[in-house]
């Protein structure tokens, strides 16, 4: 099969894709090198490349007066999770920011006048899901692998130093585009998955105690419970409950220099939101196996006889599930033992192995999905039957790109 990225960019003709299977073997091309290795003219690899670094699909840099083309992989991998941020966007701020979301998300670059509603357009602006870029601006985000907010920083330290003169600010206000802060969009949509993790497991008023949290600057028990916007069904007792669990749990973690503040850490919520979908694509098939999944987590080592002995599970479905997880990348086995006596086996949990085995199960799975998706959509309105599992699959692919989100695509 040609592959995820391939598939995806089939979506934007066949030099796209073309472009797409050189660059994935020999990325960081000239275009020359292109035309010498596609059936393509220079006419079209150049329209292609345009159309790819405007949708933020491809990257380019220079090196001794020569061009070389990069595609961006996880751009690529994107566009797999569009649906996803339209819904969030949707539920945050209506459909008509959902809309006009849609149409920048798409468009990558998008000019002024092409974005009609200054309304939603400002309200997107204002909540950081979309930015606005100068020309040089943009030339950052595709000619550099770092981010656009330090660039933009300094860059309006310099004009603060320098001045600029009204006419050059009426120059570059024409002259801007909108685009969407990834990282942002990303943050938001953690939040929201947080926030349905912990009603799920908690109750809707640990959900919003956490939605308090995630709206503090300095996180304490006090400054939570001032920030619960007129909850008051929700004691500071519980606040100081919820705390103490999401503390546990992985959610907060508690500063170090002895004062009752705390704070998110990055990499602990996403440890929580991977083991929380790798739990919960084990329980699709099979519950043994997710318990026994969870027990190893939880005690770090087990050997197979406690495995057995704590699981309450007949010792032949305990090594037809380890069996099982083993194949799949959840849990390893390791040799360990004091001194010199015989090494001991012992399972344990590889959450970062477990990440890359799934997510590559996932994206060939995303790759069939998004294939038939493409076959019957040109045949969708030829009977209902045919509607109906285009629908089945559009549904299955919004999970699976959901999964590979929390999950990540890799490489």
């Amino acid at each position: 099969m040609p592959g995820l990225v391939t598939e995806i960019l089939a979506d934007y003709g066949t030099i796209p894709q073309k472009i797409s299977l050189f660059l994935k073997k020999r990325n960081g091309s000239t275009v020359d090198q292109m035309l010498q290795n596609t059936s393509l003219t220079r006419i079209q690899v150049v329209h292609g490349l345009s159309l790819m670094i405007q949708r933020r699909f491809v990257k380019y840099f220079q090196y001794e007066k020569k061009v070389y083309y990069v595609l961006d992989v996880e751009m690529v991998y994107r566009r797999t999770y569009y649906a996803i941020y339209c819904r969030l966007i949707e539920g945050l701020f209506g459909e008509n920011a959902a809309a006009l979301f849609m149409k920048i998300l798409t468009n990558g670059f998008t000019k002024p006048e092409d974005v009609s509603s200054e309304e939603e357009r400002e309200e997107l602006v204002n909540a950081g899901m979309v930015i606005s870029v100068d020309k040089r601006e943009a030339s950052v985000l595709v000619t550099s692998s770092g981010g656009l907010a330090e660039y933009m920083a300094r860059a309006k330290m310099e004009r603060e130093i320098d001045g600029m003169s009204r006419k050059n600010r009426r120059t570059s206000e024409k002259s801007r585009f909108y685009v969407v802060d990834f990282g942002a969009l990303d943050a938001k949509l953690v939040d929201s998955r947080l926030l349905t993790l912990v009603r799920k497991r908690y109750s809707s008023k640990a959900e919003m105690t956490y939605r308090s949290i995630l709206r503090c600057n300095l996180v304490t028990v006090d400054t939570i419970t001032d920030n619960l916007e007129g909850e008051t069904n929700i004691s500071r007792e519980d606040v100081a409950s919820h705390v103490k669990y999401f503390s546990n749990c992985g959610l907060l973690r508690k500063s170090l220099d002895c004062t009752e503040t705390y704070f998110k850490d990055g990499d602990d919520v996403r440890r929580v939101l991977v083991v929380d979908s790798l739990g919960r694509i084990l329980s699709e098939s099979s519950k043994e196996a997710r318990r026994i999944f969870s027990m190893i987590l939880e005690h770090r080592t087990l050997e197979d006889k406690d495995i057995v002995t704590k699981s309450l599970v007949p010792s032949y479905t305990v090594k037809k599930a380890l069996m099982m997880l083993h194949l799949n990348g959840f849990v390893v086995l390791k040799h360990s033992g004091p001194g010199e006596s015989r090494p001991v086996l012992q399972w344990e949990v590889d959450i970062d192995r477990a990440s890359r085995v799934v997510s590559e199960k996932i994206k060939k799975m995303l790759e069939r999905s998004w294939s038939l998706i493409n076959q019957r959509w040109r045949h969708v309105r030829s009977s209902d039957d045919v509607e109906d599992e285009a629908d089945r699959e559009l549904d299955c692919m919004l999970g699976l790109s959901l999964d590979l989100f929390v999950l990540g695509p890799g490489t």
